[in-house]
C-alpha cells in the first residue's frame, strides 16, 4: 500500500494557496511570462506547514525508496526544506547513519576561493556521499542544473532530484528538465505536475474561462504537451 497520498498532498497545497491564477502574468526565474505562479516557500512559514510538507515527503521518499546519505537542497527556495528532510528522517528512525549525516545547505553564491567543497557548501561534505538534490518548483531547470554540476564537482554521487512541483515544460532546446538529467543517468521524481495541479486548482477555485484559455496556450508554447482543463 503507498504510504503518500497525491490527492491529499496537492489539497494541502491548494489550502495554502501555493497555486494562483494571474490575469496580469509575472516573470518567472526562467525569464519566461505566466498567468499561474506555484510558491512553494509558503509550505515552511509555520513549523505546522513545514511538520506537515515532512509527513509527505517522508511517504513520498519511502515509497520511491530514495535513500541517500542526506539531502540538498537547492538554493533559495529549498535550503530549508532539505534541512528540515534531513533532521525529521533522523528524528523518526534514530539510525546513526541518519543521526551522523552532515548538517549541510549549498551557499546560495559560491564562494570564489577555498576547497571545491568550501566554495559550494556550508558544512562538512566529503566525496562519495550519496546524495539527493531537493527542489521546490521545476521549470527549465537552469539552476537546477547548475547544482547538480557543483555536486558532482565535489564529487558526491547524486541518486536522483526530488522536487515538489514539476511545471512539466521544455527548455529552449527542445528538452525536458527529466530528458536532460536521464541523459546523465539521473532520476527525477516529483510528488505532482502542472497538469493535476492546475485542474484541481480550477475546480475549486474557478478562475474566469478566458484566463483558463491564456493558461492552455502557455501550456501548448511551453509544456511537454498540450493539455485542455475541460477534456
Amino acid at each position: 500500500m503507498s504510504l503518500f497520498q497525491k490527492e491529499r498532498f496537492e489539497d494541502f497545497l491548494l489550502d495554502h494557496h501555493v497555486v494562483k491564477f494571474l490575469a496580469e502574468p509575472i516573470t518567472l526565474r526562467s525569464g519566461r511570462p505566466s498567468h499561474y505562479y506555484v510558491n512553494c516557500r509558503a509550505l515552511t512559514d509555520t513549523i505546522r506547514r513545514k511538520n506537515q510538507l515532512m509527513e509527505f515527503l517522508m511517504a513520498f521518499t519511502m515509497d520511491r525508496r530514495i535513500d541517500p546519505d542526506y539531502f540538498l537542497g537547492v538554493p533559495e527556495g529549498a535550503t530549508k526544506i532539505a534541512l528540515a528532510l534531513n533532521d525529521c528522517r533522523a528524528r523518526t528512525r534514530q539510525e546513526d547513519r541518519y543521526l551522523d549525516a552532515p548538517w549541510v545547505q549549498m551557499r546560495s553564491r559560491p564562494k570564489e576561493h577555498g576547497s571545491v567543497s568550501d566554495r559550494y557548501f556550508l558544512g562538512a561534505v566529503k566525496a562519495g556521499d550519496r546524495v539527493a538534490l531537493l527542489e521546490d518548483v521545476i521549470t527549465t531547470g537552469d539552476s537546477l542544473l547548475d547544482r547538480l554540476q557543483q555536486v558532482r564537482d565535489a564529487g558526491l554521487k547524486v541518486e536522483c532530484v526530488v522536487g515538489l512541483v514539476n511545471r512539466e515544460e521544455r527548455r529552449k532546446d527542445g528538452r525536458s528538465v527529466e530528458q536532460i538529467l536521464a541523459s546523465s543517468g539521473t532520476s527525477l521524481e516529483c510528488l505532482t505536475g502542472s497538469r493535476s495541479i492546475l485542474k484541481r486548482a480550477a475546480e475549486r477555485f474557478s478562475p474566469d474561462a478566458a484566463l483558463l484559455e491564456l493558461v492552455e496556450r502557455e501550456v501548448a508554447r511551453y509544456g511537454v504537451r498540450p493539455w485542455k482543463f475541460h477534456e
